[in-house]
C-alpha cells in the first residue's frame, strides 16, 4: 500500500521535473529510451533475485535483496540531487486559491476544453487495453496450450516493446505525442480484433505485439502530451488529474471478466474493439 501511494504521489512532481530539465523535441525519444533500459535492467534485476534466492538461505537471503534495492534507491538520491532545475515560475494565483488544489483542478476541467477531451479519450483507451488481461488465457484455452507459453508471450511483449520504443520514440519527437495517441487507441483495438479473428498460433501471436505498442505508446506519449496541453505552472495538476480521474476507468476489467463468462471471449474482445475505434476517434 505505502508503495503504491508513494509512486503515485511522485508521478506528478517527477513528470513536471523531466519536462523541465528535458527540451520538448526530445522527450519522446528519452522516453523510449529510458522505457528500453528499463525493461533491459528489469530482466537483470529478475535474475539477481533468483540467484540471491536460490543460493542464500532465509532470511539472509530477503535482508540482502531489501539492502541492494535500498542502495540502487540511494543512487538514483543521488543523481536527482545533481540535477539543475530552471529557476520556478511565480505562482499567479490568489492565495487563498492556492490552498485548495480541488479548486484549481476543477476551474482547469471547466475552463479547457482540449484537456476534457484528452480525458475521455484517455479513459476509452484504458478501458480498451484493460482486454489485455485476457490474451494469455484465452490463447491457452482457444489454442490448447501447455501453461509454459505464457513465457513466450513475455518474451513476444518485450521484443514487441524494443521496437516500439525506438520507432515510437522518434515518431513522438518528429510528428508529435498527438499522433502517437491516436496509434496507441487504435493497437488496443487492433490486439483485440487479431485474438477474435486468428486462427493460429502464429497469427495470434500479432496480439502481443500489439500489446507491446500500446505499452510503448502510453509509456512515451500519454503525460507527454498532457504537458503540451498547459502552462508550466499548473503542469503537476494536470498530470494529477490525468492519473486520478481516468484510472477508476480500468476497473472494466471485472465488466470483460464477467462478460467472457457470460457470453464468451468474441463477445467482450469486440466490446473492447468498439470501446478502442470510439477512443481513436475521440482523440
Amino acid at each position: 500500500f505505502l508503495t503504491a501511494v508513494g509512486g503515485s504521489l511522485g508521478v506528478p512532481p517527477w513528470f513536471h521535473l523531466f519536462t523541465e530539465t528535458t527540451p520538448m523535441k526530445l522527450r519522446g525519444r528519452l522516453l523510449g529510451v529510458r522505457q528500453l533500459l528499463s525493461s533491459a535492467l528489469g530482466i537483470l534485476g529478475g535474475s539477481i533475485v533468483t540467484f540471491v534466492l536460490s543460493v542464500f538461505p532465509f532470511p539472509e537471503n530477503f535482508g540482502l535483496l531489501f539492502i541492494i534495492a535500498f542502495s540502487f534507491s540511494m543512487m538514483s538520491y543521488y543523481y536527482l540531487r545533481k540535477l539543475n532545475e530552471p529557476p520556478v515560475e511565480p505562482m499567479n494565483y490568489p492565495v487563498e486559491r492556492s490552498l485548495s488544489i480541488l479548486a484549481v483542478g476543477r476551474a482547469i476541467i471547466l475552463r479547457d476544453k482540449n484537456f476534457r477531451n484528452f480525458l475521455l479519450a484517455d479513459a476509452f483507451t484504458l478501458m480498451a487495453m484493460s482486454a489485455s488481461a485476457f490474451y494469455a488465457v484465452y490463447a491457452i484455452e482457444k489454442f490448447d496450450l501447455p501453461p509454459s507459453y505464457a513465457g513466450t508471450f513475455t518474451v513476444i511483449v518485450m521484443a514487441g516493446m524494443v521496437v516500439g520504443n525506438i520507432v515510437f520514440g522518434y515518431l513522438a519527437d518528429s510528428f508529435g505525442h498527438k499522433r502517437n495517441l491516436i496509434l496507441l487507441a487504435g493497437a488496443s483495438a487492433a490486439g483485440s480484433i487479431v485474438a477474435m479473428l486468428a486462427t493460429n498460433i502464429l497469427v495470434y501471436g500479432l496480439t502481443f505485439f500489439f500489446m507491446a505498442w500500446t505499452l510503448s505508446l502510453q509509456g512515451i506519449s500519454r503525460l507527454s502530451f498532457v504537458a503540451e496541453l498547459c502552462s508550466e505552472r499548473d503542469r503537476p495538476v494536470y498530470i494529477a488529474l490525468a492519473n486520478t480521474l481516468t484510472a477508476p476507468t480500468v476497473t472494466i476489467g471485472i465488466l470483460f471478466g464477467w462478460i467472457a463468462r457470460a457470453y464468451g471471449f468474441h463477445m467482450m474482445f469486440g466490446a473492447a474493439v468498439l470501446i478502442g475505434l470510439l477512443a481513436t476517434a475521440w482523440f
